[in-house]
């Protein structure tokens, strides 16, 4: 009984979920993304992740010559204000360095479902937490999200942070996600970053 009322504090201290991350002012650098929309809701975050995993893994060795690349979710909507799962919205992809456009055409061309989007430099505030496993994602959701918003409201940096989307940047480290980068973007361009096909929801 012991050792299982101790593996609660034994996870919450191996995620490093005890430590304030700093949060800083940063900058989301110009790139490209491809992208596919999420439907469904955030709940449906690790079908679209598992698709994009699937179609890297059977663009075959050309996916390891992608420059700059990384994961990335943008997610539109505060889950505690839009609280239908349904109409959350999210898009989920990569970033990749302009150098590898022709790779990036040939990804295309393989799965036209995807799209291309040139991303200019974005300011922003951000944070990092390093990524030990799936529950990182959902802590991040759960706090690293509303501390960000709650760090913006309070510097008084933007009028209605709510209405800004979360963008989360996944690291890769030999062949796997190391850490998470979310950012919320506070400068110009963030247009250039409004991909989602849906309309906009009602809280």
């Amino acid at each position: 009984m012991t050792s299982l009322a101790v593996l609660p504090g034994a996870i919450y201290i191996y995620h490093g979920f005890y430590k304030n991350y700093p949060i800083e002012q940063d900058e989301i650098p110009a790139q490209n993304f491809i992208y596919i929309q999420n439907n469904g809701g955030y709940k449906k975050l690790s079908d679209s992740f598992g698709k994009l995993a699937h179609d890297m893994k059977d663009f075959g060795d050309h996916a390891k010559e992608f420059a700059g690349f990384k994961w990335v979710g943008i997610y539109y909507d505060d889950p505690k204000i839009v609280t239908e799962e349904a109409k959350q919205r999210a898009i989920v992809g990569f970033f990749l360095d302009p150098a590898s456009q022709n790779l990036a055409n040939e990804f295309l061309k393989k799965n036209p479902e995807y799209a291309l989007q040139e991303v200019p430099k974005i300011n922003t505030i951000s944070t990092s937490i390093p990524l030990k496993s799936p529950l990182t994602v959902l802590y991040n959701f759960a706090y690293t999200h509303p501390r960000l918003r709650k760090y913006i409201a309070e510097k008084e940096l933007v009028e209605n942070v709510s209405s800004l989307p979360i963008v989360e940047v996944y690291k890769v480290e030999n062949q796997r996600m190391s850490d998470i980068a979310a950012h919320i973007p506070i400068g110009g361009n963030i247009d250039k970053i409004m991909l989602y096909k849906s309309p906009q929801p009602s809280a």
